[in-house]
């Protein structure tokens, strides 16, 4: 997370306890690297040479100073960030930006790493692969992700959301399917959930949908050529790939690519808006082979890529340079990846 501190009472000596201790946690994330910390140049130095704070602290101040250009450049395209101030009272948000009085950041267990709660350990290290590819591809700086993924277990991730809203402040990031069966469907079950533990985002608590039915939709092909899930399923791989690259985004956001499906479960849908929404695209591809409404599992098929997340994740983790590379502008797959790396954005140069 980047967090901007503003301080104008510093030279003051009014400072609580409980401020004490939140500027000893500040500088405490800097120095293991956990977090991009920004503030005046002038704030920092004097942070640097503070008579209440640890060695520790002190040093990662005193290097975020020497390093301060080079981070205030590298920080002007980051619009996610949490400003500490001692001269408010009270939260506030705009614009991406969350203002909280210095105390409150004063809670030990905001020192641990940030963390990624998915409905499993795979989807996790997915997400932050493209937080990865997203920051390879825009930023040239040394801006680490350093974020910790924690597996939800499907339906069970609001549980575990829940004991994080309900406990001390700490900072966690939770994404789930969407679960649409087309474009204008309800959210899914998960997420619905989850947002009853969460109805809004806080400074330190954050959730999201993935813009698509399920994960499995952000597979896509380019990735999947590149893992041994590919090899093994290659036939399968090219169907998804050949449905991704012929229809719009309608089929390939919201299609079921869990499971192996044919055009006419769509095209004989139960739900109508689905029928409509998938007309168009069904169009497209059922000259591949036609077969009117009773092709019993014989006309064009695709999905069931679902073990495929974890090989796509490993590949975009080892090299998320060529996977940033293929990322589309806008895409599903860059704004999530920009939401995870703005939240898990670091600075190894305070490392201490």
């Amino acid at each position: 997370m980047l967090i901007e501190i503003d301080l104008a009472r510093i030279g003051s000596n009014t400072y609580t306890v409980n401020e004490l201790d939140a500027l000893e946690n500040i500088g405490t994330v800097a120095a293991c690297g956990y977090h991009l910390v920004l503030g005046s140049r002038k704030n920092l130095f004097e942070l640097s040479d503070h008579i209440a704070l640890s060695a520790r602290s002190k040093m990662a101040y005193a290097k975020l100073a020497a390093s301060y250009a080079l981070i205030h450049g590298a920080t002007l395209i980051i619009s996610e960030r949490v400003v500490v101030s001692d001269s408010t009272y009270a939260v506030t948000y705009n614009n991406g930006v969350w203002t909280i009085p210095l105390g409150d950041f004063s809670a030990s267990d905001l020192l641990g790493k940030p963390e990624l709660l998915a409905e499993n350990a795979d989807d996790a290290r997915f997400y932050i692969g493209l937080g990865e590819a997203y920051k390879r591809e825009h930023f040239r700086a040394d801006l680490p992700l350093c974020i910790r993924s924690i597996g939800g277990g499907g339906s069970t991730t609001a549980n575990e959301l829940s004991l994080v809203v309900n406990g001390p402040a700490r900072f966690v990031f939770c994404i789930t399917d969407a679960d649409r069966s087309w474009s204008g469907g309800n959210l899914g079950a998960v997420f619905t959930s989850c947002k009853a533990v969460l109805p809004a985002n806080t400074w330190s608590a954050r959730l999201s949908d993935n813009y698509v039915r399920t994960i499995e939709n952000l597979l896509v092909n380019e990735w999947l050529t590149k893992t041994n899930f590919y090899r093994r399923n290659t036939d399968l791989c090219e169907r998804v790939g050949r449905m991704q690259a012929t229809c719009s985004n309608e089929l390939a956001h919201y299609s079921n690519l869990k499971s192996v499906f044919n055009l006419c479960q769509y095209r004989n849908h139960v739900d109508l808006n689905v029928r409509n929404a998938f007309s168009a695209d069904i169009a497209l591809l059922e000259p591949v082979n036609p077969c009117g409404n009773f092709c019993m599992n014989a006309c064009f098929s695709f999905g069931g890529i679902h073990a495929s997340v974890k090989d796509v994740a490993n590949f975009i983790l080892e090299k998320p340079a060529l996977a940033g590379r293929s990322m589309v502008i806008n895409s599903s797959q860059e704004k999530i990846g920009r939401k995870v790396f703005e939240y898990g954005v670091a600075w190894t140069g305070s490392r201490v």
